[in-house]
């Protein structure tokens, strides 16, 4: 739709099509209004007494839906020990074993 600062009670449609191969083809269409009420038609567009049936090439698939106990987030979150939530690190400071020796953090540290 184009939007006319010099007719404002009057609205203008462009359509534009080409079929592979053919030329293009454009029409337009503009309605006319007073006080919201059309009051007039005016383009290239003619009514039809019968109505255009047009058979659609799109196809509808159905995916059955997948039972899974995690999402993909919770599966990375998971990995780098976030919760399901991803709000903060789980802290498994009560499990943790020292490496080796003392357990002092000079002992874990590469020379």
């Amino acid at each position: 739709m184009l939007v006319d600062f010099f007719h404002q009670k009057r609205w203008d449609y462009l359509y534009s099509a080409q079929v592979e191969g053919g030329d293009r083809q454009q029409k337009r269409i503009s309605l006319f209004f007073d006080n919201d009420q059309l009051i007039g038609v005016q383009g290239d567009f003619k009514p039809s007494a019968v109505p255009v049936i047009k058979t659609s090439e799109e196809t509808t698939v159905e995916v059955p839906k997948r039972d899974l106990e995690k999402t993909l987030w919770e599966m990375i979150t998971g990995l780098f020990g976030y919760d399901s939530t991803g709000d903060s690190p789980k802290s498994d400071k009560a499990d943790a074993k020292p490496a080796s020796g003392s357990g002092s953090p000079t002992d874990q540290l590469p020379l």
